[in-house]
């Protein structure tokens, strides 16, 4: 059976209603400092918080203490960021399937530095923990109720409703030999490029999409369609 947890930072939460969802589905929670507040406010009591316990208030941090609440401190200066040491810690207990909750939203820098941590699983010593395979790597979702940020696999087929958009961009240089079914463009020559967003706001034009590709790495956002994400830059 595939092993499911859940990563909990301290962003903003659209879908209450599916983080609980997920909250019921999932085998472990991994809590990042304030990502303790959306338990509590849920009156969930977090079995472990992870972090420098910086953006907890004191309040919170004795009501924590006091519901038996374990606590993985670090120091406020390192060489790391709350949100890495808890993905870290799910891909070392292995994990396959790894959603993110509270990534988004708030400060910029620190929504587009939990989009960059999705290729802590191309590192070498994840890698080697399944033998350097893609179709081995486990799945790590940025998720919330309409949007889900991910790095797909070659081949792969991506679940949503027609019309919903699917956007891709390029981690590295370039990505070549890109093909699909069931989405409505394919980009000139197959080929995505980091310097200019060519892939975004592509639309399926089923419920579902097949994607492949040939050398690159590739990011993807599924976006669902609705008045609150048609507009337009």
């Amino acid at each position: 059976m595939k092993k499911t947890c859940m990563v909990v930072l301290g962003g903003a939460i659209k879908d209450m209603a599916l983080f609980r969802q997920r909250l019921n589905e999932a085998d472990q929670l991994f809590i990042a400092d304030s990502g303790a507040r959306h338990l509590l406010n849920l009156g969930i009591m977090p079995q472990q918080v992870y972090g420098d316990l910086d953006s907890l208030t004191a309040a919170e941090i004795k009501h924590l203490e006091e519901g038996g609440c374990r606590f993985r401190r670090v120091a406020a200066e390192k060489n790391d960021t709350d949100s890495s040491l808890v993905l870290k810690e799910a891909l070392e207990q292995g994990y396959e399937d790894i959603r993110i909750w509270g990534a988004l939203g708030g400060r910029p820098d620190h929504s587009y530095a939990n989009i960059m941590l999705l290729q802590l699983v191309f590192e070498p010593e994840f890698r080697q923990r399944y033998g350097g395979l893609e179709t081995a790597r486990p799945a790590v979702i940025l998720e919330d109720g309409d949007v889900r940020i991910f790095l797909p696999r070659r081949g792969q087929w991506i679940d949503g409703e027609k019309g919903d958009y699917l956007s891709f961009f390029a981690l590295t240089p370039e990505v070549t030999g890109f093909k699909n079914i069931g989405l409505k463009y394919q980009p000139q020559g197959g080929r995505y490029v980091s310097t200019f967003p060519l892939g975004i706001s592509n639309e399926l034009m089923a419920d579902k999409a097949w994607i492949s590709w040939d050398e690159g790495r590739l990011l993807a956002m599924w976006i669902r369609r609705g008045e609150n994400n048609d507009g337009l830059y």
